[in-house]
C-alpha cells in the first residue's frame, strides 16, 4: 500500500483545484484521488480491472483539455506523480528545440500531455504493451491528431513475443518473470522503434519501463547515439551507478532528480 504524508494529500488537492476547468471538474478530480486513497487503504484486490474512464475537463497553460482517468486503477496515481511532484519537470535550461518525443511506457498519456505543453510543436511516439492502458492513452492524445502515434509493445532486447504480467496497478504492469503466467505482447527494441516510425533523431527520451530499462539502454547503442536527452525511471537493482555507466561513454551527462 503507498503511504504518504498529510503534506502530499494537500498539495493533490490543491492540484485539482489548479487544473479542473469548473468548479464541477474541480470537485470530481478531488473525490477521485480521495476515492483512490480510501480504496487503497481499504483494499488493492482488483485495482479497478475492467474499470471504464471517466472524463475530466482540465485547464493547462495551452488552454482546456479532456484527461480521460480510470479513478481506482492507478490512474489518479499518475496523475498526481506528473502534475502534483513533477516527476518529469525539466531545467529550463534544458529547454531547447525539441521536435521528436519517444515515450517507452507511456501508461495513459499524462506524460505525453505534460511534455507536450513543454514542447507544443514536437512530435510523439507513445509506446505502451497494456491493451487497457493503450485504450485510455488513445482517448488522452486523440485531440493532437497525426504528431502522435502509438506503438502498442512491451520494450525489451530482443523483438518478438513475451509474456506480460497486467495485474496489479495500471502503471506497474510489467514483463512476467520467468515461470510466471501472463498474457502474450508484442515486444520491441529501441532500434525496432526508430526503424518502424521513421525517426531520424530523439531529441527526448522518456524511459519508464518497470525493469525493463537495463535490457534497453544495453542493446541500443545506435540509436542512443541519436538521443539527445533521457529522462528514465529505474527500478530493481539497476541503479543509477549502472546506468551511468552504460550512457556516459555515449556523451551523456547523468544528473540525478533533486540534484
Amino acid at each position: 500500500m503507498f503511504r504518504y504524508p498529510k503534506t502530499v494529500h494537500y498539495r493533490e488537492v490543491r492540484t485539482c483545484v489548479r487544473l479542473g476547468a469548473t468548479w464541477w471538474d474541480r470537485v470530481r478530480l478531488t473525490g477521485a484521488t480521495l476515492e483512490f486513497h480510501v480504496a487503497n487503504l481499504v483494499s488493492s484486490a482488483g485495482r479497478g480491472a475492467g474499470q471504464m474512464p471517466g472524463r475530466y475537463r482540465v485547464r493547462l497553460q495551452s488552454g482546456a483539455s479532456d484527461f480521460w482517468l480510470r479513478r481506482r486503477s492507478g490512474d489518479i496515481h499518475i496523475l498526481h506523480e506528473i502534475f502534483t511532484s513533477s516527476a518529469y519537470r525539466i531545467p529550463h535550461a534544458w529547454l531547447g528545440r525539441v521536435r521528436t518525443v519517444v515515450d517507452l511506457g507511456a501508461n495513459v498519456g499524462l506524460a505525453t500531455l505534460f511534455l507536450a505543453e513543454l514542447f507544443p510543436e514536437a512530435r510523439y511516439v507513445c509506446v505502451e504493451p497494456d491493451p487497457a492502458n493503450a485504450a485510455v492513452l488513445r482517448r488522452n492524445i486523440a485531440w493532437m491528431g497525426p504528431r502522435a502515434s502509438i506503438v502498442e509493445a512491451a520494450m525489451g532486447a530482443r523483438s518478438g513475443q513475451v509474456s506480460f504480467d497486467d495485474s496489479g496497478w495500471s502503471w506497474g504492469r510489467r514483463i512476467a518473470e520467468t515461470g510466471r503466467p501472463g498474457r502474450m505482447v508484442r515486444c520491441c527494441t529501441l532500434d525496432e522503434i526508430v526503424s518502424v516510425c521513421d525517426i531520424g533523431h530523439i531529441d527526448l527520451l522518456k524511459i519508464d519501463i518497470e525493469g525493463a530499462e537495463r535490457d534497453v539502454l544495453r542493446s541500443s547503442c545506435a540509436s542512443l547515439a541519436n538521443v539527445g536527452m533521457i529522462v528514465v525511471e529505474l527500478h530493481g537493482d539497476y541503479a543509477l551507478a549502472d546506468f551511468t555507466r552504460d550512457v556516459a561513454p555515449l556523451g551523456f551527462t547523468v544528473i540525478p532528480k533533486g540534484s
